[in-house]
């Protein structure tokens, strides 16, 4: 009986890839530096280094600064900075490079050198460089070890780096310092503001005696630019009247509800704005009326009645009492990529309403008045300061 076997000639070995090569080289370099091996760690970096290309990256920026500073090898750190060779920090956008796989070198390193810190701060100290060069070795590394992104720590990196660049202005390290290791963003002064509110329309001469002070409600939006506000005002308006009041062809009997209100656009720029507080007085334009709440084509015969809808001047502010801090002093927003600020916010407002009182049947008289509180949410851009 024939059988069928395959010779162990025919059978094809997997392929070894330049991946497993780079992911070998990976293990046993994490070997010599657990080891402290330093020809084997010094060998296989040269190897890495020479698998690197434009496809696949072997080491991570970070991980070859703090095999060097554990090697004493500040110049290579130094020249990777200046003569910006470090792939992952200045990737060109168009390439993409296949990162090697997952393992614990990266986190070995992390723990041995913030284990061994003081001693490389020593060694650091005492290396044959001038006195820039350690400083920002000695800067460096602190933002190695220490970028946690908690605020605390973040700030004393600005510190750190803006002492930096106090004494090493021109330094050729200053880019780096100013790109990487100083992080500190701001909100901006543009962006926009929601509001819903509640209030009165307060009349005053002999619309009293027509009239009760009306209860409104509305809604405003804010665009902000550099501090210039510029407003959407739409509220409505709701009472009763006082009397029996002359209309179209009936009277408009006492207790008939009414509704009107008004619809303006304003401006005007913030005169206050702190952590606290904002206030803006603000002018703009509309109109306002107040007419019978029925039905114009059921009862016709109400026509006319109300005050009448008109042109409407406004001037007066509004008090804006935030609810929350924005505080971005620091460089947690780098992050968490948080690219706007939302603060919520409690508004109090005052309006003057400049419109002739106007009615078919009535000489009215007096003024109308715009009492508003409510809350509010506004929304800007979160820059970066430096």
């Amino acid at each position: 009986m024939n059988g069928y076997a395959q010779n162990e000639t025919d059978i094809v070995s997997p392929a070894y890839t330049k991946s497993d090569e780079i992911s070998h080289s990976r293990r046993v370099l994490l070997d010599k530096f657990l080891e402290k091996n330093r020809i084997g760690i010094i060998l296989e970096m040269d190897k890495l280094m020479l698998l690197d290309d434009r496809d696949y990256q072997t080491l991570y920026p970070i991980e070859f600064w703090l095999l060097s500073y554990w090697l004493q090898d500040f110049n290579a750190i130094l020249s990777s900075v200046r003569e910006r060779k470090t792939d992952s920090l200045y990737n060109k956008r168009d390439v993409v490079k296949i990162p090697p796989q997952r393992d614990y070198l990266t986190v070995k390193l992390f723990e041995r050198s913030g284990e061994e810190k003081e001693q490389i701060i020593k060694r650091t100290k005492e290396a044959d460089l001038s006195n820039e060069e350690k400083d920002f070795l000695l800067l460096h590394l602190d933002y190695l070890l220490n970028n946690t992104g908690q605020d605390s720590v973040q700030e004393k990196l600005n510190q750190m780096a803006d002492d930096f660049l106090t004494r090493y202005p021109e330094s050729d390290y200053a880019s780096f310092a100013k790109t990487y290791i100083r992080i500190r963003y701001t909100v901006s002064d543009d962006g926009y503001a929601l509001s819903f509110f509640s209030g009165k329309f307060l009349f005053t001469g002999n619309l009293t005696d027509h009239y009760m002070q009306p209860t409104l409600f509305g809604l405003s939006f804010d665009g902000i630019r550099n501090r210039w506000v510029y407003q959407l005002n739409i509220t409505l308006g709701f009472c009763k009247t006082k009397k029996d009041m002359p209309a179209r062809d009936e009277v408009w009997p006492q207790g008939s509800k009414a509704l009107g209100g008004n619809i303006d656009v304003a401006f005007g720029r913030q005169l206050v704005s702190n952590k606290i507080l904002t206030v803006t007085p603000l002018a703009g334009i509309g109109i306002f009326g107040l007419d019978p709440n029925t039905n114009t084509k059921k009862e016709p015969e109400y026509k006319g009645g109300g005050i009448k809808t008109n042109i409407a001047g406004r001037v007066g502010f509004m008090a804006d009492i935030r609810l929350k801090r924005e505080d971005l002093s620091t460089g947690s927003f780098s992050h968490y990529y948080y690219m706007s600020s939302t603060v919520p916010f409690i508004r109090v407002g005052y309006d003057f309403i400049a419109t002739p009182l106007k009615n078919s049947f009535i000489r009215y008289s007096g003024t109308v008045h715009k009492i508003t509180i409510g809350v509010g949410i506004t929304q800007r851009r979160v820059k970066r300061v430096y």
